[in-house]
């Protein structure tokens, strides 16, 4: 008799503390602005197993998971938010990031047009979508997107490097040459050395890549693309060592690199 009446109490003590479905949201809201990020996720989670029609709460949960690097997760949430409305911008771009984010850039493109094609005025979008197309060598489409962008924002450093380094790439030389003075004259960055060697590299002059590589490098060793592309410079000029190295810290920062997976691969094959 003892024993279920402790049950008794227990069941009224969890009853008397439920939560309801608004108060769910709002602590889950809370715990995401304070950074608890896994008790966000718990708290949306519980939410839509009573209203799995909730679009924004499914577009909230992927932001959680996607925070925590879950970005596999993070996609089957968005695509139900989408499935479920499909104008929705926020959570378009979302998925387009975590596409990037895993190096599925063929699936971020196709996202971000269509973010793009929906939100024209979207800069981020824009200068994302120029960055894909970099790193898918559709250098046209590159300048095609990012042309527009520069009228708007003129001292947008990262359209003139991606804008510049497309021009320079389609022989359009002195156009490009344009943006990476417009770099420079804002001081000895990372990214104007990352042009440089970007253009020295379409001139096979490897050594000079190799050294404006480094100098980005040791400007600013967080720049997208920068270990990957210093590595390359270093096998070309015969530094197998210090190239393997550079690969190496380009996953540290982008573990979804692919480059950097073939070229670690193909050297721990030989």
């Amino acid at each position: 008799m003892g024993k279920f009446s402790y049950v008794l109490v227990l069941i009224l003590a969890v009853t008397a503390h439920a939560q309801t479905p608004q108060e769910l949201v709002q602590q889950a809201l809370q715990m995401q602005r304070a950074g608890d990020l896994a008790g966000a996720a718990s708290g949306y989670r519980q939410f839509l197993q009573m209203h799995p029609e909730a679009t924004a709460i499914h577009s909230n949960l992927g932001a959680a998971l996607a925070g925590m690097g879950r970005f596999a997760e993070a996609i089957s949430e968005y695509k139900i938010a989408l499935r479920q409305s499909p104008a929705l911008v926020e959570a378009r771009m979302n998925l387009a990031l975590c596409y990037y984010k895993m190096g599925k850039i063929d699936d971020g493109t196709i996202e971000l047009e269509r973010v793009h094609a929906g939100a024209p005025g979207n800069h981020q979008a824009a200068l994302l979508l120029g960055d894909c197309y970099m790193r898918m060598d559709r250098e046209s489409d590159v300048i095609h997107i990012l042309e527009p962008e520069r009228e708007k924002y003129p001292d947008d450093l990262a359209i003139a490097y991606l804008l510049g380094t497309a021009l320079i790439r389609q022989k359009r030389v002195e156009e490009g040459q344009v943006l990476v003075d417009r770099i420079l004259r804002n001081g000895d960055s990372a990214e104007a050395h990352l042009m440089l060697g970007t253009a020295k590299m379409g001139a096979s002059d490897f050594a000079g890549a190799r050294d404006e590589f480094a100098k980005a490098v040791a400007l600013n060793p967080n720049l997208a693309e920068v270990h990957v592309l210093y590595a390359k410079a270093l096998m070309l000029t015969g530094d197998s060592d210090l190239s393997e190295k550079e690969f190496m810290a380009e996953l540290r920062a982008d573990p979804y690199n692919f480059d950097a997976t073939l070229q670690l691969g193909a050297m721990a094959k030989q």
